[in-house]
């Protein structure tokens, strides 16, 4: 027979175990808990755990606690440590309740008062985790850019290359609609010409053309300064775009960010992202993303129009009889017409990467050919 003395003897053992115990986890960073494997009560929890949930944890049930759940986790591991003779078992938890990222280490322990209980310690990696993605998504976007990059310097159209680059871009930055909007100031109207959609969301292409200019005051004059529109939430917008405000909610956008894309420094075309399932804010990365994006496409646009403007001044040079060369700032020929051709007695190949200054002495040799065109003009570049 057990005497009185002897009982309490063992609940102050007890109490000074449990005392070390509280002690020694109370001094861990880490979040710790102990719980019944069979009944999910939480018989403990350090400082650090019932701090991080901002309430005491000890007596409630660890799924509706810890989870928010109304009944045990699919993910519980109750079944890999209870019976593998003492073994810890480790395994990395996102927590969408806290919105973090652990690595946990569940085992079972005896506990103080002689149980098998759920012993688990979780270490916060939410940083480090973010920090790998960041670093991956850079990687990512690097990767992105050399696409764009091959494809506006390839052979598939301009159209396939911006509804390409838009896909690209969009699931990047994690957007539901891509974008990219020309104006048309002859016309006084905006178009949507090229769009990308998330798996689910409703295009608005078709319906997105010909749109009135004055519609969007606030939004084309902060385009045209340069300025990025960044939108979390359609419902902050200020009075003054108010006009918008109607628009971008009858498509159910939530948030939106939007880069202008210029040429010859003039505001050419938009380019943007929508969120039509909820706000979201847009991230440093995000906008630098589509801003590489911009300038690309800009290139792109200034390099097309200046290659349209050079073949047509090639037709237009060819068919006078007027000599016409295009000189580099370096005083190298790097193109000239038939006329001057014929004129200086080379071949057009010949002429190329020639000196116009050391060409032209030999202009004075030629003042009596009778074969000489009536105007000798040189161009520079």
């Amino acid at each position: 027979m057990i005497g009185a003395g002897s009982m309490e003897k063992e609940s102050k053992i007890n109490c000074s175990i449990a005392s070390i115990v509280d002690c020694i986890f109370n001094s861990l960073k880490e979040y710790v808990y102990i719980s019944d494997p069979y009944t999910y009560e939480i018989i403990y929890a350090n400082q650090a755990l019932n701090q991080l949930y901002g309430k005491d944890l000890v007596g409630g049930i660890c799924y509706k606690q810890l989870q928010s759940l109304d009944k045990p986790c699919v993910f519980c591991t109750n079944d890999k440590i209870l019976g593998n003779g003492y073994k810890p078992y480790q395994w990395e938890h996102h927590n969408s309740q806290l919105n973090r990222d652990f690595i946990v280490i569940d085992r079972i322990i005896t506990w103080t008062d002689g149980r098998d209980v759920r012993f688990e310690m979780a270490l916060d990696i939410t940083e480090s985790k973010k920090s790998a993605r960041a670093i991956a998504r850079r990687l990512e976007f690097v990767e992105m850019v050399k696409r764009l990059s091959s494809r506006f310097i390839g052979t598939i159209s301009f159209d396939q290359a911006i509804n390409d680059s838009l896909a690209d871009i969009g699931m990047l930055c994690d957007a539901h609609r891509a974008y990219l909007f020309s104006i048309n100031y002859d016309q006084g109207v905006m178009n949507n010409t090229h769009e990308w959609c998330a798996e689910g969301v409703t295009p608005q292409i078709e319906r997105l053309q010909s749109l009135p200019l004055p519609l969007f005051p606030w939004w084309i004059a902060k385009l045209k300064l340069g300025e990025v529109i960044l939108i979390n939430d359609i419902d902050e917008l200020p009075e003054e775009a108010s006009k918008e405000k109607e628009i971008l909610k009858s498509q159910d956008i939530k948030s939106a960010l939007v880069l202008p894309v210029f040429m010859s420094n003039q505001l050419t075309c938009f380019i943007g992202f929508d969120n039509v399932k909820d706000t979201d804010s847009w991230t440093e990365d995000d906008l630098t993303h589509l801003r590489v994006v911009a300038e690309i496409i800009s290139n792109v646009m200034e390099r097309d129009k200046a290659l349209e403007d050079l073949t047509r001044y090639k037709i237009l040079a060819e068919r006078t009889r007027e000599i016409i060369f295009f000189i580099g700032m370096d005083g190298k020929i790097i193109e000239a017409n038939k006329s001057a051709s014929q004129f200086y007695g080379y071949s057009r190949r010949e002429l190329l990467g020639k000196s116009f200054h050391d060409l032209t002495k030999k202009s004075k040799e030629a003042e009596t050919n009778p074969q000489r065109p009536p105007y000798h003009l040189k161009g520079w570049l």
